[in-house]
This record gives C-alpha cells, structure tokens and sequence, in this order.
C-alpha cells in the first residue's frame, strides 16, 4: 500500500542562537526523614525465605517430660528409655558412616575457581548462619584449596532456602564411574509381593557420606564472608564418582532421585 509523500516543513530546522540563563535556585534545608518503612507505598515484604529449615529434635529432647506430660509416669519412662538407648536415631544433626567415603577424580585438570555471587543482606546473613552450622558440627573446615566453587540459596516449595553449591564445572571434569544404577522398575517387582514395606528416609544423606582428603579439597566452596571446604559429601556435588570402602553393592542415587537432603 503506498502512502501520499509529504514534504517536511524545514522552517523549523531554523533555531535562533539565545543566550544561555542561569537561573537561581533556592537553597533547600536538608529534612531529616525517619526509617523507611515499605508499608508506607503499600509494598509487602516476603520474610518467608530467611533461613533454611532445621529438625527442632535437639529442642523437644532437652523439653521431653514437658511433651510425655499427657502420658502417665510408666508410659513416660518407658519412652525416655526408649530414646535414650537409641539417642542417635533421634539426633537432628547427621552422623557419618564409616563402611565407605566418597572419592573425586579428575585425572590432570587444573584447578577451577569461581568467585562469590553478589547477594541481598538478607540472604548473606543466611549464608553466615549456614556455615556457622556447618563449622559447628563438623561438616566443614577453613580451606586454602586451588580450587573454589560459588554458593548460592535457592527457595524450596515450603518458603524456605536450600544452601547449595555451584559444581556444574567441577562435575563437568569428574571422571564418571559407569557402575549400573538399580531400575525403579526393578526395585517395584522385588517388593510388589511383600506383606510389609519399610521405607527409610535419611536425615540430610549427602552428609552422612564423608569425602576422602582430594574430594574434600576439590569441593572447596566460597560464600561472600567465608571459604571453606566440605569433610562429607555435598548437596549437587557429582553421585558418579568412586566409593571406597567395605560396602558391597552399595547403591548410589542422583539427586534427582533423592531430592537432595
């Protein structure tokens, strides 16, 4: 479709040259505002991704009678017993097992190091309590390792945050170990003719598998305030590497399988 020409109107290319004019501006008394607040301008603030979530068991042991209190006082000491000679089952924190450790292997690559990622103070406040919790129980230490790989908080379907680490490139490297991993298919018809089924769901499992001395190195991690190095397995670390140990036909599942700790 054509469009009718029309000629621009060139006498308004044509601008007189004025003086500049400066102009006075009145000086301003500097106001003294109170806090912000976001309410004010109707915003809402989301406080619900502040921490990741921990198991309150440590809390309800140390309060035990209080929460038997319904019980009568046989009943209630037959279930102290009872928790007390299987103390570590009940324990909010992970234990480490001692029939296999996990080994990393990447033949000659060098070292790979990322830097931290940039986060919101809230979320940096929650990276100091993570690797408080992990100094605290021993699930990390300081490092000097070559190697450095950036963390990150990633939101989880109840509100709260997973603290997790970046290994994309580290597991990019890792020499794979092809031993076969067990079908859902099959493990279905071992147990589809059992009367009874037990279920187990470990607490935190990545952390139960501790690292050899070179896995440990390699999965050195950095926050904006700290850089450390894990003693166990870490969540989204590569599940293919080698696992020494007197464990026979251990099974290892990916994390998409698990859906991590």
């Amino acid at each position: 479709m054509l469009k009718a020409y029309v000629a621009r109107d060139e006498s308004n290319k044509k601008i007189k040259k004025s003086a500049h004019v400066v102009s006075t501006v009145d000086i301003i008394h500097s106001v003294t505002y109170s806090a912000y607040c976001p309410e004010q301008d109707s915003l809402e603030v989301n406080d619900a991704q502040t921490s990741c979530i921990r198991l309150p068991n440590s809390d309800i042991l140390n309060n035990l009678e209080l929460h038997l209190a319904h019980l009568s006082k046989e009943q209630r000491e037959n279930v102290v017993k009872l928790i007390g000679d299987h103390s570590i089952i009940f324990s909010d924190v992970p234990q480490q097992t001692t029939m296999l450790t996990h080994d990393i292997d990447v033949g000659t690559a060098v070292p790979i190091k990322q830097h931290p990622y940039r986060v919101n103070p809230k979320k940096r406040e929650v990276m100091r309590m993570e690797v408080e919790y992990l100094l605290q129980h021993g699930l990390a230490v300081s490092s000097k390792s070559p190697w450095s790989s950036a963390c990150l908080l990633v939101p989880k379907s109840d509100s709260s945050l997973r603290f997790c680490t970046n290994y994309r490139k580290v597991n990019n490297i890792t020499k794979p170990h092809s031993f076969p991993l067990p079908r859902l298919e099959d493990c279905v018809d071992r147990v589809g003719s059992s009367q009874f089924v037990t279920k187990l769901d470990l607490l935190k499992g990545y952390w139960q598998v501790p690292l050899t001395a070179r896995a440990s190195e390699i999965s050195a991690f950095v926050t904006p305030d700290n850089f450390l190095q894990y003693k166990v397995m870490a969540l989204f670390l590569e599940m293919t590497g080698y696992y020494r140990g007197g464990c026979k036909r251990c099974w290892s599942w990916s994390s998409a399988a698990t859906g991590g700790p």
